[in-house]
């Protein structure tokens, strides 16, 4: 059994939703029980670098939960190769920049992988985001997803003549990470809730053709 390093960039953690939720209840959380333990036995440990507009506020964070790395350098952390998530939590205010970074970086990643696919004449690129509705808080995250969705539709029209389906996963929620079972799916397929890994399998498949 092997620990892997997962990487990621959390932004404007100080506000109220990105510490309480998204970085107390969730990466601190998974780091202190020893990552998510991976079906093949492995575990993935979160190794989050802090980012935030106040070094005073984001220093005390890090001290707080015991975070080596921390920052105000948006722009230096997303340049970190080592670094593969990027997460938004900044105020309304600050969104647009970091907006149009992440959707630009979605489209290079994407394009970057057609390129590839292109060649092979096939090949799957699949997006997955949040749901439809608005909801207070989550500042402009659905603007993003706005912005992915109509960028997926582009390039699903673009590559498919070349055999590349683009997928977009709209997801009201989270699948159970244990995929444990469930007394409202025995008519499925699986009889269990789906894992992350079921759905992402499925969606790259033929069958969701």
């Amino acid at each position: 059994m092997t620990t892997k390093r997962l990487g990621l960039i959390m932004n404007g953690v100080t506000g109220r939703m990105g510490l309480n939720q998204h970085l107390i209840r969730s990466i601190i959380a998974i780091r202190d029980q020893g990552g998510v333990l991976l079906s093949n036995g492995d575990r993935m440990l979160p190794d989050p670098i802090l980012i935030g507009r106040d070094a005073e506020k984001v220093e005390r964070l890090a001290r707080r939960f015991n975070v080596e790395r921390w920052s105000t350098d948006l722009d230096k952390a997303l340049a970190a190769k080592d670094d593969t998530i990027f997460f938004d939590a900044a105020t309304t205010q600050a969104r647009p920049a970091s907006l149009t970074k992440a959707t630009n970086a979605y489209f290079a990643i994407a394009t970057t992988a057609a390129r590839h696919m292109m060649r092979r004449g096939t090949g799957v690129i699949l997006v997955m985001a949040g749901g439809r509705e608005a909801i207070p808080s989550l500042g402009g995250s659905h603007v993003a997803w706005s912005a992915l969705a109509g960028m997926c539709r582009q390039l699903a029209a673009e590559l498919g003549p070349h055999g590349i389906r683009v997928a977009w996963l709209l997801s009201p929620g989270s699948p159970d990470p244990d995929g444990g079972p469930d007394a409202n799916a025995d008519g499925g397929l699986l009889h269990r809730r789906p894992s992350y890994d079921d759905v992402a399998v499925f969606a790259a498949s033929d069958w969701a053709r």
